[in-house]
């Protein structure tokens, strides 16, 4: 008969549940999404604004995504009177 050891597995835990862990005011980069509920910006205006400012200090391409630089963006909104 076989001696069993047993061994202790750790795993490490997901990237993205980590990062979905991380409320939106601690972040440094947001994704759309997250900048749409942490701005009260609907979907197409931020995927607009995106488009538009595609190369603005807030914007960060990240692969094929786009993502919001927060604090950035946050002194970028503040400076507009209209979106």
């Amino acid at each position: 008969m076989a001696k069993t050891t047993s061994k202790k597995v750790t795993t490490k835990p997901d990237y993205r549940t980590v990062v979905r862990s991380i409320p939106y005011y601690e972040k440094y980069l947001l994704t759309a999404q997250e900048a749409c509920a942490y701005f009260h910006l609907g979907e197409r205006k931020m995927y607009e604004l995106l488009r538009e400012y595609e190369g603005a200090k807030w914007v960060l391409r990240n692969g094929n995504r786009l993502m919001i630089k927060k604090d950035l963006f946050a002194r970028w909104l503040d400076q507009q009177s209209e979106i």
